[in-house]
C-alpha cells in the first residue's frame, strides 16, 4: 500500500521458500502485480493446470513474450489501492499455495529514471 503512495518508481518482490515469487512495480501510471511462470520452477514446485486457471480466474493474462515471461495483472491507475492488495493476496493464497504467515523474503528497489523498466 506504501508503494502506490510513493511518486518513485518502486519495485518490491515476495520470494517464497518454495521458489516461487509475486513481484510488484508501482508508478503514477499504474501497478504491475506479475507471479511466477512455470519458465522459472523446477518439476516440483511448477504451478499445476487448476493454479494456472485460478490465476485466469482472478483476471491474470498468461505470459505471452521473453519481456513478459510472467503471469501479469496491471492497473491502470495506482491509486486503486483495495484493487492492488485483493490481487496481491489472491495471488498469494490461491495461486502459490502460500499462507500469508509463511517466511516471506522481501526485496524492494527504486528503479525511477531507469528505462529498463518501463
Amino acid at each position: 500500500m506504501a508503494m502506490a503512495q510513493d511518486g518513485r518508481i518502486l519495485i518490491c518482490i515476495a520470494e517464497f521458500q518454495n521458489d516461487q515469487y509475486i513481484q510488484f512495480r508501482v508508478s503514477s501510471s499504474g501497478a504491475i502485480t506479475e507471479v511466477v511462470s512455470n519458465q522459472f520452477l523446477n518439476d516440483t514446485n511448477e504451478l499445476s493446470s487448476r493454479d494456472e486457471d485460478s490465476l485466469r480466474l482472478f483476471g491474470f493474462q498468461e505470459q505471452s513474450s521473453a519481456q513478459r515471461p510472467n503471469w501479469r495483472y496491471e492497473v491502470a491507475n495506482s491509486t486503486d489501492i483495495a484493487e492492488i492488495v485483493n490481487i496481491a493476496n489472491a495471488a498469494i493464497t490461491r495461486a502459490l499455495h502460500a499462507s500469508l504467515s509463511d517466511p516471506v523474503k522481501i526485496k524492494t528497489f527504486d528503479v525511477s529514471g531507469d528505462s529498463r523498466f518501463g
